[in-house]
């Protein structure tokens, strides 16, 4: 082995691991960004229901049944989140999940206080009631409720839960393919519109229409009497000279 093939070796090793370590860190980067962006947006979701919607544990009570199908229509713009009303020890009182929660189940209570805390937090990761026991990725938001008539003993009487499920890599990836094949289609259509009007066009131009091509012969036929005429004079002038 030559010293000139070590030293290519040496630069082209190293400059693959800093081109594995740069992308690397983009992608990281991003997903940082993506969480914190899906963490900041639903907190300010739950601020504007929880402003808007005063006693919604009192609501549910009083009205069960309108209260479920209240609580779906309020994710009709966040398609890949789920919402839970939850008790003050964390168990599952209503949800918009499609899945049956098994009766008395409860979410993990350290990731949910911890997203309440006094500490601003990046993002918090935590218990995906539909994915238990795995790591799936949620991102969750939770604000505390009170009742009307507020306890000295228990100040909160519950919390609302939102669980932002992350879309998946393959779901994105069939997404992108499912559009360009969406945009190449429409090319096509495109393409083949256009070229059924340059046969048209095409068309046209071969074979006039009636009314253009009698037109056209009246101009040759006048145009041929015009130099016959011009040819007259010019002999009437030339026998008379």
């Amino acid at each position: 082995m030559s010293v000139r093939f070590k030293i290519a070796l040496t630069i082209f090793v190293t400059g693959a691991l800093t081109a594995l370590g740069v992308i690397a860190t983009v992608l990281f980067a991003f997903q940082r960004f993506e969480h914190e962006t899906t963490y900041h947006r639903a907190n300010a979701f739950l601020k504007r229901v929880g402003t808007t919607y005063n006693g919604m544990l009192d609501m549910q009570q009083r009205h069960p049944e309108e209260f479920a199908v209240f609580l779906r229509s309020l994710l009709f713009f966040e398609p890949d989140s789920q919402l839970y009303l939850l008790r003050a020890d964390g168990s599952v009182i209503v949800s918009t999940s499609a899945m049956s929660l098994p009766p008395g189940y409860r979410v993990k209570m350290q990731p949910l206080m911890q997203a309440m805390g006094p500490t601003p937090m990046p993002y918090v990761m935590g218990e995906d009631p539909e994915r238990p026991g795995t790591d799936s990725g949620a991102i969750i938001a939770a604000l505390p409720l009170t009742n009307t008539v507020i306890r000295s003993d228990q100040p909160v009487a519950g919390y609302l839960y939102l669980v932002s499920q992350l879309p998946a890599l393959s779901e994105g990836r069939a997404g992108l393919s499912q559009h360009l094949r969406a945009a190449r289609a429409g090319i096509h259509r495109r393409g083949g519109g256009a070229g059924d009007a340059a046969h048209r066009l095409d068309h046209r131009d071969r074979h006039p229409p009636a009314a253009a091509a009698d037109r056209s012969r009246g101009r040759s036929r006048a145009r041929g009497a015009d130099r016959r005429r011009r040819r007259c004079r010019a002999d009437t002038r030339a026998g008379q000279l």
